[in-house]
């Protein structure tokens, strides 16, 4: 793409994206700022990414400014700071409105963006906020890249990447379940994993297909399938799943007490 790639916030998640980024068929040069040292050193051995003197100097190197901090650290990671009418500036901070990363960035163009640690491996989509349709072709090294009609939609769909994380708790407290009952533990999580693959594996392949008439479909009535959801259902555990997706969006959108 012959762009350069700047990262601010050098923790886990911006380890994923330079993983995901390396995919592309023709990688970007990238660099990362150097506030987590053992992070940027283990990014620039695997990966060969360059390490700024600051983050000033990671956004006067870039193309393509990324700010990936956590949400508490809110813009105070570039404050100050100078960009270029030439850039582009993307947040990836939950809860940063454009118009707050906007006041920030400019005189760069400001963007939302959102996935999950799936960018990693192609896995994640990419949702974006407003469109930047020049960069479909290397974010999608990430996985599909989509356009935001609006931030409100946009900040709905920022609550999905919590929604991803948590499964992996639905995942280990399974792979627990089987262990107690006997199982090897590696079996019970590859049993669990792969359950939780294929499932969304077989909604993705059959996605114009109500999700109801799939369930109906493996709930067969007095079955062991119906019976677990009815458990399910009856306790709660449905309508709660919905309520904690609510009180990410609460969150996204500015309530810190929900």
């Amino acid at each position: 793409m012959g762009r350069t790639i700047g990262i601010v916030g050098t923790g886990h998640f911006a380890g994923y994206l330079v993983q995901g980024l390396m995919r592309a068929e023709s990688p970007p040069d990238i660099v990362v700022s150097p506030r987590n040292a053992d992070k940027a050193g283990e990014l620039a051995a695997r990966f060969g990414v360059g390490i700024a003197a600051d983050n000033q100097a990671v956004i006067d190197t870039a193309d393509v400014v990324i700010l990936a901090t956590r949400p508490a650290l809110g813009t105070t990671a570039i404050d100050g700071l100078t960009f270029r009418p030439d850039q582009i500036a993307f947040t990836m901070v939950a809860g940063m409105t454009l118009a707050a990363f906007q006041s920030v960035v400019a005189p760069a163009r400001a963007h939302r963006a959102i996935a999950h640690a799936g960018v990693s491996i192609g896995a994640s989509p990419v949702f974006l906020y407003p469109d930047a349709p020049e960069l479909h072709t290397l974010f999608s090294a990430w996985g599909p890249v989509e356009a935001s009609p609006d931030e409100a939609a946009f900040e709905v769909a920022t609550v999905f990447p919590v929604f991803y994380a948590a499964l992996y708790r639905i995942i280990e407290e399974s792979a627990r379940w089987g262990a107690a009952q006997g199982l090897e533990p590696a079996a019970a999580r590859d049993l669990a994993t792969v359950s939780m693959k294929a499932t969304a594996l077989m909604a993705e392949a059959d996605r114009d297909r109500p999700l109801a008439e799939i369930i109906d479909s493996l709930a067969t009535k007095g079955g062991m399938t119906e019976r677990m959801i009815a458990v399910l259902e009856g306790r709660g555990a449905i309508e709660a799943w919905s309520e904690s997706m609510e009180v990410v969006l609460r969150r996204v959108r500015g309530d810190m007490e929900a």
